[in-house]
């Protein structure tokens, strides 16, 4: 036996000795040879070739300048836990990984569009010095037409719907054609067009782990038109399982960005303007996103369909944190059918102006789009979060389960809820029916200022149906404040039509037993004008907390460090910050127009009203809500008076021209100032628009 052991053990150095012995330093330039050395005088070209010579656990080294070409990960170039295979950038050097080949020798075909020949690859965005042209018409690739539906805002049908800053791809003739934004000629530019359907990824079926990515630059996949299907497919960047993605900066494919291997991790990397989805993740194994930039990506404008910053489908769970989630078409992190009960953590994130793309009849609806959004899924922390800005809503909860939604921030949300719960009933996979939703708390949090039609809704079983989807919702501990106006606060969800809606906190609080502890307040933040959310030692938020370990207490968490990095202590405040020694602001009653108007002083007295047009057409709540800040203007009783007539505004008391007509608009928000010492005519009015924006009208403007 002793001898057995002996020689086992001596079997496992010399594997393991092997094993470093195999691995080497590989160096790759885009100048190399293929029969180099492949050291640091003599490198080789192809990274390919520089995986095979660095053996498992070496180091690939690439030199600045770019390279057209794929990588394909063979299981031979897997590493260990202790020793990963690796690929970076050589000291500070910049290697660009593109997807892209280089177009020349175009020929004129009128006074503006320009025409390349003999285009084989169904290319589905073109480059002009960097720049991404619009893509007119389509090739019925991933996402165009999915489920028989349009899923893609097509412009145009061929070549004669080019415009200004656009191309087209004629797959029967294999000809690409392109008329630039200045109509100049295309061979005075560099001119590149995706044709790799994948920058590196694992061979087909072949298992690859503990291969790290680094210090890269990555471009222009034309990842729509994958030559090989499942399971990487559609995504510029893979790295198989136990991957690592570090430092890296990914940009500017047509679909995907990244897909995350089990147990990978993609830390401090940026992923930017791609055409669907910036992340999604393999299922069934904890992953990491951590200290990324997400950004702009879906800007292809798929409509509702797999799209947006993170889509994690099906059974995926990890952590996403530190990162910023910002300005991409469609949610800013999305997990559907994410129900194996895996733990899910969405916490200390910014996640910003996410935008709604989702078409119903021909008109965009915001609905079930959000900052987050978790659909059918389950085990989920959200926490520490400022999610501001979005569109639809701040967070969606759709027929899902134990989601826990504490200490974050809600501000500037537009749409329909800053918080929405509901989605039921809803079918399971295979249509079996039996989605519930349930153990749903909203615990901690600060709404500040939300556009949105109500502050938090949460969808509650009908009256008389059998059918028991919905229960344990529950809403507490929570700083509510609009300007000039109550909250708003609903009973419904996304199928079940308009339920009671209240307006005051305190009616939902006795009719519904819910935010019982929750406080309608400013919350006194050290800047909101410059976007600190911080708040003051004077807020009502601070100390306000649930006491963890009483009633209520999410099921595994550390939320210790707040979105600032700030320690909490004692008793934790409210929303995603905990407070610092300084007083807050009052916050501002003013709103300066964005566009067509002048921009309005806040130090000024004021007075702010807003109308709730976003309901139902069942629902005949629709009204006004005026509200003037001390000290009141001199001749404030000139603007006392606001009616709303057929969705029309008129301001009694001051004639200030035809009426405003409102219909159209989703939010509004209409802004009355008057300085004392000057006449009535000083008088300015600015509505919000649906998308944001502001249109003034009235003496001024």
């Amino acid at each position: 036996m002793r001898l057995k052991q002996h020689i086992m053990l001596v079997l496992s150095l010399t594997l393991v000795m092997s094993i470093v012995a195999s691995a080497a330093e590989v160096y790759v330039s885009p100048d190399g040879k293929k029969q180099a050395s492949g050291s640091l005088i003599d490198p080789v070209a192809d990274i390919n070739q520089a995986l095979d010579m660095a053996g498992s656990g070496g180091t690939v080294y690439l030199r600045e300048g770019v390279y057209r070409q794929r990588i394909t990960l063979l299981p031979k170039h897997s590493g260990t836990p202790d020793q990963m295979t690796t690929i970076t950038a050589y000291g500070d050097e910049k290697p660009v990984l593109k997807g892209s080949n280089v177009l020349t020798g175009w020929k004129k075909v009128n006074a503006n569009v320009w025409q390349h020949d003999n285009w084989p690859t169904a290319s589905q965005q073109v480059y002009v010095d960097g720049k991404v042209l619009k893509q007119v018409g389509s090739q019925q690739v991933i996402g165009d037409v999915e489920d028989g539906m349009a899923r893609r805002v097509v412009i145009g049908r061929d070549v004669s719907d080019l415009f200004a800053g656009s191309f087209y791809y004629d797959t029967t003739q294999q000809t690409m054609s392109v008329w630039l934004t200045d109509s100049s000629d295309p061979n005075d530019h560099v001119i590149e067009a995706g044709v790799r359907d994948y920058i590196i990824r694992p061979a087909h079926r072949a298992t690859v782990r503990y291969v790290a990515v680094k210090n890269l630059t990555f471009r222009h996949a034309n990842s729509s038109t994958p030559e090989i299907e499942k399971p990487y497919n559609y995504t510029m960047v893979t790295v198989g399982n136990d991957g690592l993605i570090e430092n890296c900066d990914i940009q500017w494919g047509d679909f995907r960005g990244v897909m995350m291997g089990r147990n990978t991790k993609l830390i401090n990397s940026t992923i930017a303007n791609m055409g669907n989805t910036g992340v999604d993740a393999s299922p069934r194994s904890p992953w990491l996103v951590s200290g990324c930039t997400i950004t702009n990506n879906g800007h292809r404008q798929y409509l509702g369909w797999h799209c947006g910053g993170l889509k994690l489908i099906p059974d995926a769970y990890g952590t996403i944190e530190k990162c910023l989630i910002s300005d991409n078409w469609g949610p800013g992190v999305w997990f559907d059918w994410s129900d194996t009960g895996g733990q899910i953590v969405i916490r200390n994130n910014r996640i910003l102006n996410n935008r709604a793309t989702q078409m119903v009849q021909g008109k965009i609806r915001h609905l079930d789009v959000a900052g987050i959004k978790i659909e059918t899924s389950r085990n989920v922390l959200i926490y520490n979060n400022l999610i501001a800005g979005n569109d639809g809503n701040g967070i969606i909860v759709m027929a899902s389960s134990a989601v826990e939604i504490f200490n974050n921030t809600f501000v500037g949300n537009k749409g329909f809820a800053a918080v929405q719960a509901g989605g039921v009933p809803r079918g399971a996979k295979k249509l079996g029916g039996g989605r519930t939703l349930d153990n749903i708390n909203v615990i901690n949090n600060i709404f500040y200022n939300n556009l949105t039609a109500y502050d938090v809704s949460l969808q509650f079983p009908v009256v008389g149906r059998t059918d028991k989807v919905t229960f344990k919702l529950n809403s507490d501990y929570n700083c509510y404040y609009r300007f000039g106006g109550p909250v708003q606060m609903h009973m419904g969800g996304t199928y079940t039509g308009f339920l009671p809606a209240f307006d005051e906190l305190k009616t939902w609080q006795d009719q519904t037993g819910l935010d019982t502890h929750s406080v309608h307040a400013d919350p006194r933040f050290i800047d909101a004008s410059v976007e600190n959310y911080q708040i003051g030692s004077d807020s009502p938020a601070r100390d306000a907390s649930v006491g963890f370990g009483q009633a209520w207490a999410p099921p595994m968490f550390d939320a210790s460090i707040d979105l600032a990095g700030i320690n909490r202590q004692r008793r934790w405040d409210l929303g995603a910050y905990e407070s610092v020694n300084q007083r807050g602001q009052t916050s501002p009653v003013t709103i300066a127009p964005q566009q067509d108007g002048v921009l309005i002083d806040d130090a000024l007295p004021a007075g702010l009203m807003s109308m709730d047009c976003s309901n139902h057409a069942s629902d005949p709540r629709r009204f006004w809500l005026w509200e003037a800040v001390n000290p009141k203007p001199a001749s404030g009783a000139l603007c006392a008076k606001l009616i709303a007539e057929k969705d029309t505004l008129r301001l009694t008391g001051l004639d200030c021209g035809s009426p405003v007509s409102t219909s159209g608009y989703r939010i509004l928000s209409a802004l009355v100032w008057l300085d004392p010492q000057q006449t009535p005519s000083q008088m300015f009015l600015a509505i919000q628009t649906q998308v944001g924006q502001y249109r003034g009208s009235g003496f001024g403007f």
